[in-house]
């Protein structure tokens, strides 16, 4: 199948679809500082380091702060590949902040652990998952500052007939 039979038969211009989105949240009355916020929550919970939970937990949390839904998924989903890059540092983190019983660096030794004693290895990868959690909350509200004002300086760079400047407080 042809990847223009797919997709649109226009061609889209570089972030437009972006744009227009952006453009249509703030239409409805989402400020640049709302969207921000959302967005930079969605992607701090998004690079969490558990292979679940983390759009429902985008769900709990957009509901509790009265966060828009829709930004906060959008994030949550953007920033998946970075899940996958930030996991192995974040088990690594955690074991230098919390100590833990040594790890099989090596596959073919995780190999034999797992048919010698597969109980054992995964209350070990348990453990350095919790470890990696924690390694995140520790890092957490630095990365949600940085994803706020970025996005919010972002959304500023947008043309001022889609958005208007943030309001000063």
């Amino acid at each position: 199948m042809i990847v223009s039979e797919v997709t649109n038969s226009t061609p889209v211009k570089r972030g437009g679809r972006l744009k227009k989105v952006v453009s249509e949240l703030l239409q409805q009355g989402l400020s640049a500082r709302q969207l921000a916020l959302a967005f930079a929550v969605g992607a701090t919970i998004g690079v969490l380091p558990t292979l679940w939970g983390t759009s429902l937990l985008c769900v709990i949390i957009a509901c509790r702060f009265g966060l828009n839904q829709v930004v906060v998924q959008i994030a949550n989903y953007l920033v998946y590949p970075l899940q996958i890059a930030f996991f192995i540092p974040y088990v690594e983190l955690g074991g230098l902040v919390f100590s833990p019983r040594e790890f099989p660096e090596r596959l073919a030794e995780l190999s034999v652990l797992l048919q010698s004693v597969p109980l054992d290895i995964a209350c070990q990868l348990w453990l350095a998952n919790l470890q990696a959690i924690a390694a995140w909350l520790i890092t957490s509200p630095l990365l949600l500052t940085a994803s706020y004002y970025l996005s919010l300086r972002l959304i500023a760079r947008l043309p001022t007939k889609i958005c208007p400047p943030p309001a000063q407080h």
